[in-house]
C-alpha cells in the first residue's frame, strides 16, 4: 500500500496466506445419521511490514497481525441447521502472544442464526502491543441474528 506523503504512516504491506484441508464424512451425527460430519484442518499466516523506519511501526500503530500463525480445526456437522465448531490458536511469533478461541455457530429455522464464542488472550509481557495494553483477559460472546 502506498501512503502518499503522510508524515507519520509508512508505506506498508499486509499479506495473509492460508490453507485448509477438509476430511469429509468422518463421523455420523447421532441426530442425523444420513449426513456425516467433516473435519477441516486450517493453517494461516499473516505478515505486516512497514518500509520507512523513521515513521510509526507496527507497535505504535497497534497492528495485531504482524507476524502471526493461526492453527485450527473446524468440525462441520453437515446437519440441516448448518452447525459448526471452530477452535484454534493464533501465535504471535515476534512478540510472544497467543489467542485461544472456540466458536459454535448454528442456524435455527430459516430466520435465526446463533453464534457463541470464547476467547482467551495471553498477551506479551515484553512489548507494549495492542493486546498487552489490554492485559491477559477472556471474552465470551453471544450473537443472535434474525434474517428476514
Amino acid at each position: 500500500m502506498d501512503v502518499v506523503d503522510d508524515k507519520k504512516i509508512s508505506d506498508y504491506s499486509h499479506i495473509g496466506l492460508g490453507i485448509e484441508h477438509t476430511i469429509e464424512n468422518i463421523f455420523e451425527d447421532i441426530y442425523t445419521p444420513w449426513s456425516k460430519a467433516n473435519l477441516g484442518l486450517i493453517v494461516e499466516y499473516y505478515k505486516y511490514d512497514t518500509y520507512e523506519s523513521a515513521k510509526l511501526d507496527d507497535l505504535k500503530l497497534y497492528e495485531t497481525m504482524q507476524n502471526d500463525l493461526f492453527v485450527g480445526v473446524r468440525y462441520t456437522f453437515n446437519n440441516s441447521d448448518d452447525s459448526s465448531i471452530i477452535a484454534g490458536v493464533v501465535s504471535d511469533m515476534e512478540y510472544v502472544e497467543e489467542i485461544y478461541f472456540i466458536e459454535y455457530e448454528s442456524r435455527y429455522g430459516d430466520n435465526f442464526k446463533v453464534k457463541l464464542d470464547y476467547n482467551y488472550i495471553d498477551s506479551s509481557t515484553q512489548e507494549l502491543t495492542a493486546y498487552a495494553a489490554l492485559g491477559k483477559h477472556q471474552r465470551v460472546g453471544l450473537s443472535i441474528a434474525y434474517y428476514f
